[in-house]
């Protein structure tokens, strides 16, 4: 890993922080530089959890994500292009081309930020409903039967 300590505005310094793939990480504590035999070497504390609080800022707060975000959302849900692709029903060209900023669709990369942020919680409630529907190989239009019940609801009947 490249180390690079940068001074602050303020006369403070940081570590800019690009092992996880963005240039814009600055890290104001939580690392420990330490000189060993083979040169100066970095420890961190808590990659995941750095890792997990940068995927959260990113799939939450930033509006237009770049190619390198949704590269570090997917990697982080350790998905390859195709997986991602799969799930959200999509050409796997298509999220080549979100990661190299030559296409954008908000509606998919949405999901990909929801996706993410229930991979952090545990949830994954959008993913399940996503892996059933991309399971799904319905080839005709299945037909419904409806009655109305003695209580006037609509009710689907099985056929």
């Amino acid at each position: 890993m490249t180390m690079n300590i940068v001074e602050l505005e303020n006369g403070d310094e940081a570590l800019h922080y690009t092992l996880c793939g963005l240039d814009n990480i600055l890290l104001l504590n939580g690392y420990t530089i330490k000189e060993t035999p083979a040169g100066r070497g970095i420890s961190i504390q808590d990659v995941k959890g750095l890792h997990e609080a940068i995927g959260l800022h990113v799939a939450k707060e930033k509006r237009i994500l770049t190619g390198k975000e949704i590269k570090f959302l997917r990697k982080e849900m350790d998905m390859t292009q195709s997986q991602l692709a799969r799930l959200l029903d999509c050409d796997v060209q298509t999220v080549a081309r979100w990661e190299r900023e030559e296409a954008e669709n908000r509606a998919g990369i949405n999901l990909l930020r929801t996706l993410y942020v229930e991979h952090v919680n545990k949830t994954e409630l959008a993913r399940d409903v996503l892996e059933k529907l991309a399971e799904m190989d319905v080839l005709e239009e299945a037909q419904m039967n409806l009655s109305l019940g003695h209580n006037n609801h609509w009710d689907l009947q099985v056929a």
